[in-house]
């Protein structure tokens, strides 16, 4: 059975960043106020998790075809 391909530094990075972005909004929910960057943020946070999503699927699928040639 090959090696699973290496994670990428930016994967887990961008993982946490995108946590991260969700507590301003969490802080701005419990305190009852709003910040303004806190939608832009998830936004981007949201946009990031899609990139995430789509490398890593990409990598199980390249994973499950060399498995499937063994």
């Amino acid at each position: 059975m090959p090696d699973p391909p290496k994670t990428p530094v930016w994967e887990p990075v961008a993982i946490l960043l995108s946590i991260a972005a969700l507590a301003p909004k969490i802080v701005a929910f419990l305190k009852k106020e709003q910040w303004p960057f806190a939608e832009a943020l998830m936004y981007a946070a949201g946009a990031a998790m899609i990139v995430v999503f789509i490398c890593k699927g990409l990598r199980f699928q390249k994973l499950w075809k060399e498995q499937k040639k063994d």
